[in-house]
């Protein structure tokens, strides 16, 4: 890090910044509790995330990654059949996708990435305006939409599959499933606001189950870039975070080492220095309960931390913006390279060479 601002920055800054990565490191080996956390979505991140809470025995756990871990519980209990997105695209015969508008708020593309040219059944069931239809229609797809409760939606599935108990939308839902040889079944846990999520997931994963009887069947459990995070994490440790270090060596526990139960225990008298350190990928401001706690706190990202005593900022890139960066796309099956062409400040460090910098002085 040293060698790299003395050759691209002034005397002045390079000084600051020499200054505030030294004073970083100072405060993660004078805490007594860690935690690492953030929306880091680059695979270089996640590498410098897990390097940095090994070497100073922190917590580590993705900022906001309760549904993450909902679906990850389900999956570790019961397993599921899952497809990627090239398979959905190319060899299914229907495909149901679970929601409603705020879905293609954040992934306005997935209708296009799931067309392949030709007229294809999908049901959309959940909550869908003919706004939300409108872009599967323009995509050429044959398009129906049942306005159903999302938290009774799979059981009700496994009741339709029945030839008792039917719901009063049953007959219709398998009138257009049946004919049906290949279905891909597609839903982003996080946009569904559900209680008791993964139990949710869990008898989705029956229905899929039951499904494959008789035909093929899959699910496409739409994640945001934070997956990144959770693959290279799983890679390095056997884990997908929620992992506390100690003596180097991880413990998992998705109920224990949440971030937000991290955060809690600094409101508590304190007997512990605590400090967290805040990787940041995206331009997002951060929370405020990150922002109000009682602990020192060192930022890593684009985005100006609001200016306090206890807060350090070392400012970067932007992911993916600047600097070529790895991100695994959001059915996690396939490692894509990303670089916009415009560059903000080419002379800003990137997230991972500060990360880089802290480890090794």
């Amino acid at each position: 890090m040293r060698r790299w601002l003395d050759l691209e920055e002034p005397l002045s800054k390079a000084a600051n910044w020499e200054s505030a990565l030294q004073e970083s490191r100072n405060r993660l080996a004078g805490a007594d509790r860690v935690l690492v956390t953030g929306r880091i979505r680059s695979v270089e991140s996640s590498r410098g995330a897990i390097r940095i809470a090994q070497k100073f025995d922190a917590t580590l756990d993705l900022w906001d990654s309760d549904a993450a871990f909902e679906s990850i519980a389900a999956f570790q209990r019961t397993g599921g059949m899952t497809v990627s997105l090239g398979e959905a695209r190319g060899l299914s015969q229907g495909i149901v996708v679970i929601g409603g508008d705020e879905l293609l708020e954040d992934y306005p593309k997935l209708p296009m990435a799931l067309s392949r040219g030709e007229s294809v059944p999908v049901l959309l069931l959940g909550r869908w305006s003919d706004r939300g239809c409108k872009p599967w229609l323009d995509e050429g797809f044959e398009v129906l939409a049942i306005d159903t409760p999302i938290e009774e939606l799979p059981r009700s599935l496994i009741e339709a599959c029945k030839c008792n108990s039917q719901p009063a939308w049953g007959d219709q839902v398998n009138r257009w499933l049946h004919p049906l040889g290949y279905t891909s079944v597609a839903w982003s846990l996080k946009h569904l606001a559900l209680q008791q999520a993964d139990l949710w997931v869990e008898e989705l994963n029956r229905w899929i189950a039951m499904r494959n009887e008789s035909g093929r069947c899959g699910g496409l459990a739409w994640g945001d870039l934070e997956g990144t995070f959770q693959q290279v994490c799983t890679w390095w440790t056997g884990f997908p975070g929620r992992i506390r270090f100690q003596r180097g060596v991880c413990g998992y526990d998705p109920t224990v080492h949440a971030s937000s139960q991290w955060l809690d225990q600094c409101t508590a008298p304190r007997s512990l220095r605590s400090l967290v350190l805040w990787i940041d990928d995206s331009f997002d401001e951060i929370p405020s309960c990150v922002v109000e706690a009682d602990c020192d706190r060192v930022v890593v990202g684009a985005r100006r931390p609001v200016p306090h005593p206890n807060t350090i900022w070392l400012p970067s890139l932007r992911a993916g913006l600047g600097l070529d960066s790895q991100f695994f796309r959001g059915d996690s099956a396939i490692l894509v390279h990303g670089r916009d062409p415009l560059t903000i400040n080419k002379s800003l460090p990137s997230v991972h060479e500060w990360l880089q910098g802290i480890l090794e002085p």
